[in-house]
């Protein structure tokens, strides 16, 4: 780890395959039933976004959604008494992660102030979705319709029957205050305390 904790490392999650979870063999039914946590591995195979993201996404998110606010960490989050996260709209977040923290950072056009302490690098934001941002993807072939998606990558069934999703305020709200879906973007280090 970049910034190493002086707490103990977790227990190592299981990595689970699309091929095991559509499988048969019962050792994998807790991971069907989503009773224990698990990382799933191969999900999202064949989703444009992996492919074209990695060089685009600094230009192409903000044309998205050049309005979206952020959650933005400009000192990290690796300190119990620096974690409040900045609102700052999309196109100035991205714009943020490319300057280095440090003591010249204003000059380098960061709109936060360098505060003096040892910079951690590491800044990230997270752009909440709501159900119509992702349905935006969705139809620009960014990620997969609800349809080509692994069953287990797939809640627009009980979203609709619960909340009304896509159209309702509640589905929208939801969305929101859960952090259902989002892009989470950041420097090398970034992490949580």
């Amino acid at each position: 780890l970049m910034h190493q904790r002086s707490v103990p490392l977790g227990a190592p999650m299981p990595r689970v395959s699309v091929e095991e979870m559509d499988g048969d063999d019962p050792q994998f039914e807790p991971y069907r039933q989503r009773l224990v946590p698990f990382i799933l591995t191969g999900g999202m195979e064949g989703w444009n976004m992996l492919k074209e993201w990695p060089e685009t996404w600094r230009t192409y998110l903000p044309s998205l959604f050049p309005h979206s606010v952020t959650d933005f960490y400009p000192y990290n989050m690796l300190s119990n008494n620096r974690h409040s996260p900045y609102l700052t709209r999309l196109p100035r977040a991205v714009r943020e992660l490319e300057i280095e923290t440090g003591p010249r950072q204003q000059a380098f056009g960061s709109k936060f102030k360098y505060d003096g302490s040892e910079p951690l690098p590491g800044r990230y934001f997270h752009l909440q979705l709501t159900g119509e941002d992702w349905a935006r993807l969705e139809r620009n072939g960014d990620i997969k319709e609800p349809e080509e998606r692994h069953w287990h990558l797939s809640s627009d069934h009980w979203m609709e029957a619960c909340l009304g999703y896509p159209d309702s305020d509640l589905a929208a709200e939801y969305h929101i205050k859960t952090h259902w879906k989002i892009i989470l973007t950041g420097a090398r280090g970034a992490g949580m305390f």
